[in-house]
């Protein structure tokens, strides 16, 4: 776990610093240039492989579309359409897309080691990793859903 706590200084002089305490607890200080710069030169190293990974992994989850078009249908026939349709996605969001979505995080973060390869995208089909990715991942989507419920107005 990393904690990151940012501090603001009140003069102009001084350049914002974040101080970032890893998990042994060792500080480490960047600016945010330097920061900037060593992504820079991080992504420079695999540059066309992340742009492939982004390619499919957008493909495959964002990119798979459905379209109703008006017929002669009746309305229940309609509705079951949708219903199947929905739970479909659904059902394909949960055990595919959002294992695709973990991996092309997996393929980002060994990209920073150098050791970045278009089959992290899909790591967690695993089976030694993929229920608990799975579950990780319906976990987190039902309490970022749970907590979006707060916003709305019921006025």
């Amino acid at each position: 776990m990393i904690v990151v706590i940012i501090k603001k200084y009140k003069t102009y002089n001084k350049a914002r610093t974040s101080v970032i305490y890893s998990k042994g607890g060792r500080k480490m200080k960047w600016t945010r240039k330097e920061l900037k710069e060593k992504a820079k030169q991080s992504l420079k190293a695999y540059y066309w492989e992340a742009l492939l990974a982004i390619l499919i992994a957008g493909l495959l989850s964002g990119g798979i579309s459905f379209k109703i078009r008006r017929s002669n249908y009746q309305f229940t026939e309609v509705t079951n359409t949708i219903y199947y349709f929905s739970s479909f996605f659904i059902l394909l969001n949960i055990f595919v897309l959002n294992i695709i979505n973990a991996g092309l995080a997996k393929f980002f973060i060994e990209g920073e080691k150098e050791d970045a390869k278009i089959s992290n995208l899909f790591f967690f089909f695993n089976k030694d990793y993929y229920f608990n990715a799975v579950k990780i991942m319906f976990f987190m989507n039902l309490y970022t859903f749970l907590w979006s419920l707060l916003f709305i107005n019921i006025a």
